[in-house]
Formats: C-alpha cells, sequence, structure tokens
C-alpha cells in the first residue's frame, strides 16, 4: 500500500513540476486560465439549473400539493352537540356520581326518564360519543374522557 501511494506522489510531484515550468509561458498560462473559469463557469451553470429546478419543484409542492397534505395531516373537526345533547349530558353526567362507567341501555335509561325516547337518545348518545364529551370502551360500556382504565367489578 505505501509503495502505491510513493508512486502515486511521485508522479504527482512529476506533473506538478511539470505545470510549474509551463505555467512561466505565456501561452500556457492564458490557456489554463481559461480552462479553468470555464470549467468553473460550466459548474456554475450546472449548480444554477440545479437551483432553479430545486425552487420549481419547491413551488410546485407548495400549490399542488402542500394544501393536500396539510388536509389530510390536520385533526378531524369535532362536531359542536345541540342543546338537546348538552342537556342530556347533564342528565347522564349525574349518574357518572355514583359509578365510573355506565352501560349503554342505563345511559338510555336515565334519558328515559326525562322524557326522551329510546330512538332519540341513541342519537344523543352517538353525537356525544363524536364530540368527545363520552367516551365508547372496549367492552362496550360509556364512560367519561378522564375515566378510561377498564375497572374489574
Amino acid at each position: 500500500m505505501k509503495k502505491h501511494l510513493h508512486r502515486i506522489c511521485c508522479e504527482l510531484d512529476s506533473w506538478f513540476k511539470r505545470l510549474k515550468v509551463d505555467l512561466k509561458k505565456p501561452g500556457f498560462a492564458i490557456t489554463f486560465l481559461l480552462s479553468v473559469f470555464s470549467v468553473l463557469l460550466g459548474l456554475g451553470y450546472i449548480a444554477g439549473i440545479l437551483v432553479v429546478l430545486f425552487l420549481v419543484a419547491i413551488l410546485l409542492f407548495g400549490f399542488f400539493a402542500l394544501p393536500y397534505l396539510l388536509r389530510v395531516l390536520a385533526p378531524p373537526i369535532r362536531p359542536e352537540p345541540d342543546e338537546q345533547s348538552v342537556l342530556a349530558f347533564s342528565y347522564i353526567e349525574n349518574k357518572f356520581a355514583y359509578s365510573e362507567c355506565l352501560r349503554e341501555q342505563e345511559a338510555i335509561d336515565a334519558l328515559n326518564d326525562k322524557g326522551i325516547d329510546d330512538e332519540r337518545a341513541e342519537q344523543i348518545l352517538d353525537r356525544l360519543i363524536e364530540s368527545d364529551r363520552l367516551q365508547r370502551r372496549a367492552d362496550g360500556r360509556i364512560c367519561l374522557p378522564n375515566c378510561l382504565e377498564i375497572t374489574h367489578e
């Protein structure tokens, strides 16, 4: 490995010595400088094109893809419950003072006691669950959002 590295260094040394001698000639120096400038100009031209393409890609992404990404990544809009649902929630909330979770039928019965029929009570419960006022556990019971741990009764 050292031999190869030494041979490469010797070749480069002789090449730089020859270049140093040739640079003293005015014709070669001008030609060499022009070739270096043309290479730099070409690299600058390519870099300029790449920068322009990058800016165009960012603009296209911003105009076309970004609104869709923002729409997909935005949190879902939770519907606000109507006045009857808020009133029904206050009836059901009183039941949670005695128990952490209620069966769905117990919540419907609590609403039936206040004069709401079964079908409308189910709609109200669904609306309250959608608006995150109530949450449905895996075992089918309904509880307040801060009481989701499963208890064994």
